[in-house]
């Protein structure tokens, strides 16, 4: 059998993104698709919007003091303990090893939905043991931590400087998903069988959320990906492995930024160099789908148009504010059929982690790989994650702060953009505000001159 080559079109040319002046503009893109198909078990009653000025959901959450959960025992309990949370600690714990209790469960729901966001916000492949228990160790937490045993200790020695603050970080980070674990994990932890259940659940419930995504991005990716010359669509029938470097579309969208006139120049010689382990390709590399190609600044501003690619808003929307919006003229969610796991969840502003999910779950959609793993071919796609992350570390440049206004203002639409800024600033009158005080005027002038 001879072997399976790439499919590449004759004289294959670069193809711009159809859609490129959505994201450049925000409210011009095509046709709108049909109803969206996210997970039931995503969705949730949906609550007023917070009135300006409001804390954004997404802002990164700031090192607490709070008591390692290690170190309390069953008989520690608070003499003066809240009903409703007694109640709710119960329900959860009934839950987690009661599958039929879920279903009657009033806490359950919004736990399982939090839970099936833990990847989107903490990163895929995340390892929820070791967040819960050596987190802590690399956060600020108020007592002293209760000692490792040697397996423990010989971790937390092993870890590099910048391990640590990943592990810190996503330790805060599932407080703020679930923020009833400040008063609730300590009952948690102190029984070790429930502490098991709740990882095992954690862990199984985002692998639910991230498969969901994974599900509806399959085909879905395919009305965002460029149109290639005429005889080499890619279409639902076409098997996932027939996409990656064994196709022009995705393979161009899939090369380093910095290396697509080296891929224009011959597509087939460089996708067989990677396929054939000639050419080695790092989760650090930013891709081609990242970037708004009109914008990017090569060879002398590296970031210009990063993270700014019509193609990743479309990805963004599909996932978050549902696949019917992907498409649609204007920011925000249809509106019709189920509401989307942004809404369902409450959350109206991006964040630098939903960005970076957004490009992991795009680059697993346009590669070959027909099974979810966080290692895709030679690339990683939790090094990918962490560079996106990066990118934001100084959260108050000029790139991260006009970064997430341009998100914002094509996700969410213009009401999101600096809300917070906003409504510190002095704001411009309206035209009944000014009508007022010049009637005013002219009344208090008019009474001085009689």
């Amino acid at each position: 059998m001879p072997p399976v080559r790439p499919c590449f079109p004759p004289q294959s040319t670069p193809v711009r993104h159809a859609n490129t002046q959505l994201a450049r503009t925000g409210n011009r893109p095509p046709r709108d698709i049909s109803s969206d198909a996210q997970s039931e078990a995503e969705q949730q009653a949906e609550q007023p919007r917070a009135q300006c000025p409001p804390q954004s959901q997404q802002a990164p959450p700031q090192p607490s003091s709070r008591v390692p959960p290690q170190t309390v025992l069953a008989d520690e309990q608070p003499e003066e303990e809240d009903a409703f949370a007694s109640a709710r600690r119960k329900d959860i714990i009934n839950c987690l090893d009661d599958a039929k209790a879920r279903n009657t469960s009033l806490h359950w729901r919004k736990f399982n939905m939090n839970a099936r966001w833990v990847q989107r916000l903490l990163g895929p492949g995340v390892e929820i043991y070791k967040v819960l228990t050596y987190g802590p160790y690399c956060t600020e937490v108020d007592g002293e931590l209760p000692a490792l045993d040697a397996h423990g200790g010989q971790f937390m020695k092993n870890l590099k400087t910048s391990q640590r603050t990943k592990l810190g970080r996503q330790y805060e980070l599932l407080f703020h998903l679930f923020p009833d674990f400040e008063t609730d994990l300590e009952y948690y932890a102190a029984d070790p069988d429930v502490m098991e259940s709740l990882k095992k659940f954690l862990t199984a419930a985002s692998d639910d959320g991230r498969a969901n995504d994974c599900k509806t991005l399959k085909d879905g990716v395919l009305n965002y990906i460029p149109s290639p010359p005429v005889g080499t669509e890619l279409t639902v029938g076409n098997t996932k492995t027939a996409r990656g470097w064994m196709h022009y579309s995705t393979a161009r969208f899939l090369s380093p930024c910095d290396m697509l006139a080296e891929f224009d120049e011959d597509p087939e010689k460089f996708c067989a160099d990677v396929l054939e382990g000639r050419k080695i390709l790092e989760g650090g590399e930013f891709m081609a789908f990242m970037y708004d190609l009109d914008d990017a600044g090569f060879p002398t501003k590296l970031d210009a148009g990063l993270l700014r690619s019509p193609f990743l808003l479309l990805v963004f929307r599909h996932i978050f504010t549902g696949k019917s919006s992907a498409l649609k003229k204007t920011p925000g969610p249809a509106g019709v059929g189920r509401r989307p796991i942004a809404v369902a969840a409450k959350r109206d502003r991006v964040s630098p982690e939903m960005i970076a999910w957004a490009a992991v779950m795009g680059y697993y959609a346009l590669s070959s790989q027909p099974n979810w793993s966080v290692h895709n071919g030679t690339i990683d796609l939790r090094v990918l994650w962490d560079a996106v992350l990066n990118l934001f570390k100084n959260s108050h440049s000029v790139w991260a702060v006009e970064t997430l206004q341009w998100w914002n203002l094509n996700v969410w639409g213009p009401s999101a953009v600096d809300i917070d800024e906003r409504c510190q600033q002095p704001q411009r009158k309206t035209l009944a505000e000014q009508i007022t005080e010049q009637r005013a005027a002219a009344q208090q002038e008019s009474n001085v001159s009689d």
